[in-house]
């Protein structure tokens, strides 16, 4: 006998091939007669990759005669690289309405947050220069003396005696001769 399928197989079914399409169309690459986006990119760009991509082939590499060469070894290239392709350092490749470096207000640039915590540590100093002559006074409480602490500490006192004088009298017992020695056991 042969089942229908229930109305919750033919769900889980398409489910199932749907998902099995997306991952196929996710992994294949696009097709060769889909117009590649050539026309987006800079022409000037595509000539010196294709360039660099030739000579890496050749085994020439751009860094290692970069590195070899006798300028690169001036301490003074960073600053001169900078200056020769005009870089920013403070610039960003962000869209300047996403976020704009130079955008703060002039309290948010270094000098004026140096400013403001010197003026801060100043005030600090002032503080504690003025309130330093000023002492400040203590109150103590005198010590109470009650007669169950007294008799804690004397009881206390008496079992350290106890103590010491049993030590002395266990090194004296070492000290003497084997005969001389007090046997604390008993014969039968």
């Amino acid at each position: 006998m042969e089942t229908l399928p229930t109305e919750l197989e033919k769900q889980h079914h398409k489910e199932e091939h749907s998902t099995k399409t997306q991952q196929t169309d996710l992994e294949q690459p696009p097709k060769d007669d889909e117009p590649a986006q050539q026309d987006s990119i800079n022409p000037d760009l595509i000539n010196k990759i294709t360039r660099f991509k030739a000579l890496r082939e050749q085994g020439i590499y751009f860094n290692d005669n970069l590195v070899k060469s006798k300028s690169y070894r001036n301490p003074n290239i960073y600053a001169k690289l900078v200056e020769f392709l005009n870089i920013s350092e403070t610039s960003t490749n962000f869209d300047p309405t996403f976020w704009h470096p130079t955008g703060f207000p002039p309290s948010a640039s270094a000098e004026s947050l140096r400013e403001l915590q010197q003026t801060l540590a100043d005030e600090k100093t002032k503080q504690r220069a003025g309130t330093q002559g000023k002492r400040s006074t203590i109150q103590f409480e005198h010590a109470r003396t009650s007669t169950s602490s007294s008799t804690t500490h004397s009881s206390i006192r008496n079992s350290l005696k106890r103590e010491r004088d049993r030590d002395v009298d266990r090194e004296r017992d070492r000290d003497r001769e084997p005969g001389q020695r007090k046997s604390h056991i008993r014969s039968p």
